[in-house]
């Protein structure tokens, strides 16, 4: 654990603890700094003037950075699916180029770096996602480039960009014009680069035309897509006199190379295949050669005579058994031979103990000699762990002593996007989280089970947050399709066993109902607008109450302070107050701001409560969340 100087310490302390000390107890009428580290707090606890509900300030667990996977959830295996890729899923049908992924930032870069003035044409369309399409030109490598956003800032606005060595990510350069994509439309492109001068038409009308005289001259070609599905075709260069440069579908695709965090060794073939995976997307296909071919992992902290357990699929033709080891560097520390592969997917348990303590242990898996052997959906966590409900127990020890009431889940702009039943069942069904995001493509090993298992064991009550289907999270939105997934949330929660839902959750092993009372109507929807979430609130809200009577309802109310903030909770207290039961407030304070803050929050909720005093619910409670 990281340790603090003693003025430094808890950098992060949320104002909402500071601010129930003052109403909690009337405090004295001054507070006194005896210097820049020294604070005098004088409380009288014999004068109480309110009872503050202790789930006003609740804690939130999010899939942020690897707080969950790497973090407090036990699987040690890093993109157990392989989905998690740097290029995406380009295909070529025909004579169309088709891009597949929902990540970010998925380019095909083809053509000469040394192409200088030129004219880029194509045409492409929007199948599905946030945004529209990257048109990269005069590429030098992948820090030196330019590409035309079309579409970008959550399809709002099309502008150039610049990347260039030593200033680290991307920045925009020239106009930004006003404009969308889209979907199912096939749109007309081109690019024209003559010197610094740089002109871009869109379905033949110009948008763009901007003189760059701090960039470069010269660089290929590409296409690309942030957060997008698109269709390519008609892909053609041409220098200025009209010779043509390149005309069709590039030859290669790029390279996906491994998936993130594996690496190849031996004589023969390994690659990801998108042809027959066991599970989502993406499988390691290994071709053999004399000697070993496998995929390899590192590190594992791993611990003397632990048992480590999980299992991995398989399947193939090989002429001997392949291997899964735990290495320290050249020295094997547990070998576990895999039955024969057949045509068909298996799952193999895997069951290794290590023999000494080792910080940087390396995870192989071996294909022996000639043959071909898919590998997919690789697990492994100490079996201590597993037995601990899954958890670190260092850090659940940790949780359970911040005694935290009530945690919130999914957090962030995590929960705008979460499909919760992708997160339910037998781990090696469950299929990826749906986009990249905070350092990750999550594989849902932690979802709705594991999250209450949690709370229990903490002592917390659990508060779920559902996904309502903003478009700027889920491409293309049904409704109707979100609206019936939160319903089936609620039944699976809290519905008898022999309802549909309840069944589901008795099968996964949790024939009681789990009683979850607290549900957030999404997290942080403020890109939505106001006045949209509002709509969207007064449609959901009945109808979760209908499912389940005694849940308690949470609107989505402002983040940080000031005329913004009061603006967004005005409209969602008159046109809600009466559907909900709490108002979230998202704040994060600064570091320099923590003598004062707590006075200008108190000045803020004083604000909120004359909103909600006058209206159709002066019982609706704020909740710091």
């Amino acid at each position: 654990m990281k340790r603090y100087p003693k003025k430094h310490r808890c950098p992060f302390v949320c104002t909402a603890a500071l601010y129930l000390l003052g109403t909690c107890c009337w405090p004295s009428a001054g507070v006194s700094f005896a210097g820049e580290d020294v604070a005098t707090i004088v409380v009288h606890p014999d004068k109480v003037v309110n009872q503050i509900d202790v789930k006003v300030y609740g804690h939130f667990l999010e899939h942020i950075y690897h707080s969950v996977n790497g973090g407090l959830w036990g699987e040690l295996v890093w993109n157990r699916s392989f989905e998690y890729n740097d290029a995406g899923q380009w295909r070529v049908e025909g004579d169309t180029i088709v891009q597949k992924s929902l990540d970010v930032n998925r380019r095909w870069v083809f053509g000469d770096p040394g192409w200088r003035d030129y004219e880029f044409t194509l045409e492409a369309q929007k199948i599905s996602g946030e945004e529209g399409f990257l048109i990269l030109f005069r590429v030098r490598d992948n820090d030196n480039f330019y590409w035309c956003n079309l579409g970008g800032w959550g399809n709002r606005w099309h502008q150039l960009e610049r990347g260039r060595s030593g200033e680290g990510r991307w920045h925009p350069v020239g106009p930004r014009v006003d404009g969308q994509i889209e979907r199912n439309r096939w749109y007309k492109i081109r690019v024209r680069c003559e010197g610094p001068h740089i002109q871009v038409w869109l379905d033949e009308q110009k948008i763009i035309d901007f003189t760059d005289r701090e960039g470069h001259l010269a660089g290929a070609v590409g296409i690309g897509t942030w957060a997008t599905r698109a269709r390519f075709r008609n892909l053609r260069v041409t220098d200025l006199e009209g010779r043509v440069l390149f005309s069709g579908v590039p030859p290669t695709p790029p390279s996906a190379g491994l998936a993130r965090y594996w690496e190849a060794f031996g004589q023969g073939q390994v690659s990801l295949d998108d042809t027959s995976a066991a599970n989502s997307h993406f499988s390691i296909k290994i071709d053999g050669a004399p000697g070993e071919t496998g995929i390899q992992q590192t590190p594992f902290a791993l611990k003397a005579n632990e048992w480590y357990v999980g299992s991995v699929w398989i399947r193939g033709k090989t002429e001997q058994a392949p291997v899964v080891r735990l290495m320290d560097g050249v020295q094997p520390l547990a070998m576990q031979s895999l039955p024969w592969p057949s045509e068909n997917w298996q799952e193999v348990p895997l069951r290794l103990r290590a023999i000494r303590n080792v910080d940087n242990a390396t995870l192989q898996i071996a294909l022996r000699g000639p043959g071909t052997l898919w590998v997919d959906q690789v697990s492994l966590m100490p079996e201590s762990w597993k037995r601990n409900g899954g958890f670190r127990p260092d850090l659940l020890e940790a949780v359970a002593e911040l005694k935290p009431p009530l945690i919130r889940w999914p957090g962030g702009c995590f929960a705008s996007a979460y499909r919760w039943k992708s997160g339910i069942g037998p781990q090696s069904k469950r299929v990826s989280y749906p986009r990249e995001i905070w350092d990750d493509v999550d594989v849902n090993s932690f979802g709705t089970d594991e999250f209450i298992e949690l709370c229990r064991r903490v002592g917390a009550e659990p508060c779920l947050v559902v996904n309502i289907g903003t478009p700027q999270w889920n491409p293309d939105p049904d409704p109707e399709e979100f609206l019936q997934d939160i319903l089936d949330w609620i039944e699976y929660c809290n519905g008898p066993a022999d309802s549909q839902w309840g069944r589901v959750r008795a099968a996964n092993g949790h024939p009681e109902p789990y009683h979850v009372k607290y549900w957030e109507i999404d997290n942080e929807t403020w890109g939505f607008g106001a006045e949209n979430y509002a709509a969207a609130v007064r449609k959901i809200a009945p109808l979760m109450r209908a499912k389940d009577p005694s849940i308690k309802l949470i609107a989505c109310g402002s983040g940080g302070m000031g005329e913004s903030a009061h603006r967004w909770n005005r409209v969602i207290i008159e046109q809600c107050a009466d559907l909900v039961d709490y108002l979230s407030l998202h704040h994060y304070e600064n570091p320099d701001q923590f003598a004062r803050g707590p006075y200008r929050y108190e000045a803020f909720f004083q604000e909120t409560a004359r909103l909600i005093a006058q209206s159709r619910n002066p019982r609706l409670k704020l909740f710091v969340s």
